[in-house]
């Protein structure tokens, strides 16, 4: 069992849900997408990072996380070319993988994952609504 990610060989684990995945578990979650060249894709809700990453650049990683409801911010924050690749639909996952970890300096790879409860947030009523039924669903009677 890994305990935290010391023991990995990344610094950054990040998971991203398929928008169909996504839509047939949830379809009215009403996520949004980031639409690449090869996927249209929503972020997780699990992922892993190295925290002497973070450490590293904590201006940056501020920065980041102030704009994680708006991609195209994001992609502006590690640089315009990304930016423009995103609004033209040429970026592909391994694209912009290999884009951010270079900019970053840091080591990472994006987690496809085949669950779409990892990108189920409850930070709206509507979601947190989805997710109370969902859960009173699998209780016992």
């Amino acid at each position: 069992m890994v305990k935290d990610n010391s023991d990995t060989d990344l610094d950054l684990y990040y998971t991203v849900i398929p928008r169909k995945v996504m839509e047939e578990r949830f379809p009215e979650s009403k996520r949004s997408y980031t639409l690449l060249k090869d996927a249209e894709l929503c972020g997780g809700d699990l992922n892993m990072i190295r925290s002497s990453t973070v450490h590293a650049n904590v201006d940056l990683w501020d920065s980041i996380i102030a704009a994680r409801k708006n991609v195209f911010k994001q992609a502006a924050l590690l640089g315009y070319g990304n930016l423009l690749l995103l609004l033209s639909r040429q970026l592909t996952l391994a694209g912009a993988v290999k884009r951010v970890t270079k900019k970053m300096d840091i080591t990472g790879k994006a987690v496809v994952s085949p669950y779409a409860e990892l990108g189920m947030d409850v930070d709206k009523p509507h979601q947190l609504e989805i997710v109370r039924t969902e859960l009173a669903s699998t209780q016992p009677a």
